[in-house]
Formats: C-alpha cells, sequence, structure tokens
C-alpha cells in the first residue's frame, strides 16, 4: 500500500494543537506501507513497524452546531483542556442559561476552587467573572488548574456538539465537556482500567489464541493480570497521563503448545516489560514499548475458522519387566489437520519419533513417558503416563537330595540256554481226482487234503503235465481241460 501526501482545505481556523495532530497523521499516512484488518479493527504501521495507526469502524458521531437554544438548562462537566484531563480530586462543571433571543445567555459554575459567572453573545464569545478568590491548597496544582481554565474560558469563540461532547473552542485550545463526571484520575489511568483488552496484533503479527484469547486487564488496585497465549501472567503498573510503567510481571510455566504461540508470549512480555506509553480511544488501545507495539480491542478478534490444536494419547501398558520389549502406541492421538510429528521421550534417556516405537528398560524403576505430537500448523499437544519396571525373579528350585544306595545284587547261577526255535517241518501235499478223463472235458483235481507243516498252507501252485500249470493261490482246488491225448502227471507245491 502506497498513499501519497494528503492535500488538505488548508483551513487556517483550526484551534491550536489540532493543525499539529493533522500534520503528524498526514506524514504517518504517507510513510505508511502496509495494512491490517481484524474484526472491526484496521491497524497502519509507519516509522519502520515503531508506531501505528489504528481504526475502529464505528460510525463516528458528526460534530454540528445545533442552535444556542439546545444548551438551556443543561450541565456539563470538564473533562479535558486540550488532551490534559481535569485533576484527581477537583471538579470543574458549567450550567447554561439561554436569553430569549436564543443567541446569548450565560454559563456558571465551579472552576475547582472558586465559583464564576461567563456571560456570552454570538457563536458563544466569552467574558468571565469570578465570584470570588478563595484560594485552595489541595490537591497540587488546583489553583493553576483554575486559572488555565478561567484563561481559556475567557478567549472562547465557538461550540460543537458531537455525541455526547460540549467542544469549545478558545483562542488557547480546546475545552471539553460531558454531562457525565470524568473519572478521578489525572494520568487517564480511568480509560485502562477494568476493561478486558483483547490482544489484536503484536507488531506486524496478529495475535493467535490459545486455550482462550490473549489479554491483558489493568485492575483499579495498580495490578494486571492476562493471558498470552501459553501461560496467565500478572503483575503491576503505574500510569502518568499517557506514560506507563509495568513491574513485577510473572506467569505461570505450562508447557508452549507451539513455535508461534511461544513467540508470541516472548514479543508480548518483552513489551510489557519495557513499556512506555499507552493510548486509548474508546474500543482500542496502543501500548508501545522499547520492543514493538502491542495493539488491543476490547472486542476479540472474530476467529470463525479457528481449528482445536491436536490432542496426544498414548497406549502403554502400565508395567513390564527388566530387558523386555516395551510398545509405544501413539495412533489415538488426533487432529483436525495432519499431524506430522510423534516425539517420545521414555524417561530413561531414550526418545523415539513415529506413531508407534518400542523401548527396552535396562534397569528397573518408575518411568514417565512422555509423547509430543506436533500437527501442520506447528500446534502441538502433550499426554505423560506411567509405567513401572520391575526385576525378573527366577523361582528356587528345590534341594537337591542325595540318590539312594543301589543294594548289591546276590550273583545268580547261569541257566542253560534253550533252542531259541523249534526245527521247520515242510507242509505234505496231498491231491485228490480222476485217474484218467477225456480230451475236452473238464478234470477236477482237489488239494484240500494236504497237511500242513511248521507253518499253515498259504498258497497252491500247479503243474499239469502238459507244459501247462496254475498258480500260486490260496485255493487248493483247481480244474483242467486237456485238449490232446497225453499222459500226464499232475502236481502241486
Amino acid at each position: 500500500m502506497k498513499i501519497n501526501l494528503p492535500v488538505s482545505t488548508d483551513n487556517k481556523s483550526c484551534v491550536p494543537g489540532l493543525s499539529e495532530q493533522e500534520e503528524l497523521f498526514f506524514l504517518a499516512l504517507n510513510n505508511a506501507t502496509t495494512y491490517r484488518i481484524s474484526g472491526n479493527t484496521m491497524t497502519i504501521p509507519y516509522d519502520d513497524n515503531k508506531q501505528d495507526l489504528v481504526f475502529e469502524s464505528t460510525q463516528l458521531e458528526v460534530a454540528e452546531r445545533p442552535p444556542m437554544s439546545t444548551l438551556n438548562g443543561t450541565n456539563w462537566y470538564l473533562w479535558y483542556m486540550n488532551n490534559t484531563p481535569v485533576l484527581s480530586g477537583t471538579s470543574i462543571y458549567a450550567a447554561f442559561t439561554i436569553n430569549p433571543d436564543g443567541a446569548s445567555g450565560t454559563m456558571s459554575g465551579y472552576a475547582g476552587c472558586n465559583n464564576y459567572v461567563a456571560s456570552f453573545g454570538n457563536d458563544m464569545g466569552v467574558q468571565t467573572t469570578l465570584n470570588a478568590h478563595q484560594q485552595c491548597c489541595q490537591p497540587i496544582g488546583i489553583m493553576e488548574q483554575e486559572g488555565t481554565y478561567m484563561n481559556m474560558l475567557s478567549r472562547a469563540y465557538g461550540y460543537w456538539l458531537t455525541g455526547d461532547q460540549l467542544i469549545l473552542n478558545t483562542g488557547q485550545g480546546v475545552l471539553t465537556y460531558r454531562g457525565s463526571k470524568p473519572a478521578e484520575s489525572a494520568d487517564q489511568t480511568h480509560l485502562l482500567v477494568e476493561k478486558t483488552w483483547y490482544l489484536v496484533s503484536y507488531n506486524n503479527t496478529y495475535s493467535l489464541a490459545g486455550a482462550q484469547e490473549p489479554y491483558t486487564l489493568f485492575k483499579s488496585d495498580g495490578t494486571l493480570s492476562g493471558y498470552s497465549g501459553c501461560n496467565s501472567y500478572q503483575g503491576t503498573y503505574t500510569t502518568n497521563i499517557h506514560g506507563i510503567t509495568v513491574g513485577n510481571l510473572n506467569s505461570t510455566q505450562e508447557a508452549r503448545p507451539s513455535t508461534a504461540l511461544d513467540a508470541q508470549q516472548q514479543v508480548m512480555f518483552a513489551i510489557l516489560n519495557s513499556v512506555k506509553s499507552y493510548q486509548a480511544a474508546e474500543t482500542v488501545m496502543q501500548v508501545t514499548g522499547d520492543a514493538g507495539v502491542l495493539n488491543y480491542s476490547l472486542t476479540p478478534i472474530n476467529r470463525p475458522e479457528e481449528i482445536e490444536p491436536p490432542q496426544a494419547r498414548i497406549e502403554m501398558p502400565a508395567e513390564a519387566n527388566v530387558n523386555q520389549v516395551v510398545t509405544f502406541n501413539g495412533t489415538e492421538s488426533f487432529s483436525e489437520v495432519p499431524i506430522i510429528a510423534w516425539n517420545w521421550d521414555f524417561g530413561d534417556g531414550g526418545t523415539g519419533s513415529g506413531e508407534v516405537v518400542d523401548n527396552v528398560y535396562n534397569n528397573p524403576g518408575t518411568y514417565r513417558v512422555e509423547l509430543i505430537v506436533t500437527d501442520q500448523r506447528g500446534y502441538q499437544d502433550s499426554e505423560v503416563m506411567e509405567i513401572n519396571i520391575a526385576v525378573v525373579v527366577e523361582p528356587t528350585p528345590p534341594p537337591t537330595q542325595p540318590p539312594p544306595p543301589t543294594p548289591t545284587q546276590a550273583p545268580q547261577p547261569t541257566p542253560t540256554a534253550e533252542p531259541t526255535e523249534a526245527p521247520v517241518t515242510p507242509p505234505q501235499a496231498s491231491i485228490q481226482g480222476s485217474g484218467q478223463g477225456y480230451v475236452g472235458e473238464p478234470i477236477s483235481f482237489d488239494a484240500s487234503a494236504s497237511v500242513a507243516g511248521s507253518s499253515p498252507i498259504t498258497r497252491y501252485r500247479w503243474n499239469f503235465g502238459d507244459v501247462t500249470s496254475a498258480g500260486p493261490s490260496p485255493d487248493p482246488y483247481q480244474t483242467m481241460i486237456y485238449t490232446s491225448l497225453v499222459a500226464s502227471r499232475c502236481r502241486w507245491w
């Protein structure tokens, strides 16, 4: 972004102080190169990102000069003389009475120590008179404030109404009134205290939310508290008009879920520890320190697409033995965006990476196991569990008993060896059948009358005397047909 040096209307009638403010504003716009919009807040850095212009997108009231008669019967309390608030413990006010002509009247009131009456004509040209010359000693500076007020009021020449403010232009600056009393503060602490200021950005970086939105709360007792995105913190502060100092800043020491939130916390604490000034305007505030700028808003940043950080989950046994392989499982860890790293610390000096890992413990004891998961955005989460490692106890063997004595056997006479097997007896063949027959007719032979020897007869083999034979076969019966005249002998074996 590049903004050319703005061209103004060159109005020479601005009250003192406004011209200088306008010049600084134009130079800041001309120096700017970038801008950021978050919710209803626009921030334009300038001066090498050391300072910012902060805009809030609210509909501002337009200053106008209504008929003077609208002021009749109204009461107004002074808040500022130029940019300086009224002293703490003092009150300056004005009550208006408008004449029937609607173009003149009087304003009477209290200047902090003495009453006064001021008459005015067209465009509220004022002549003032103090009703008394009482001297007040407390608070310190009250008489100087009263003198400044009366001098400025005596040179008033115009008025404006905007929102709940009445503005009187004077030859020495601007008097700003409101319908309610200002807070009792000389350093504008009332613009800070008891409001939750949400961090919009630090330097050129948008803030990140951790478990909750980062914020700072300035309390009326001079203490402050807040949340950095990683840790809660507290401290003390003092203010002096636009100046502010912070001391005794300390925080909890929770694990930082991501490098981005860690960086945010470091910058935030560095700026608060070196803070020099602040500027508050309605719903926005800027805090400036040696380390940079913090931009706040009373409205937290709208984060419609905020993604929750990952959640680490460990599955593991509660106990194991020395030198046993123990498996650690991180697959139940989950995230709305992909997890890119699983880092393990086994508590014995060993580490690992991956969804599922193993470790062997060499010594007994209770070990603290930690898993840290990291997603694609750099967000992290961790879970810690404990495992008890025990020594394997070997069972004690029963005592060894001496073997009973072996009795001595008396020598026995050696028996006479008996035959190992009986002599083999062969079978005896016996054939029954016709002693003669005719060619072409069957002739039957029967060997069933054969006598077995040492073992049963298992087969029969036949030779019919004409070069033909049969068997072996377990069948003791055979039938033969001769085809020629022969004198034959039949045998089997």
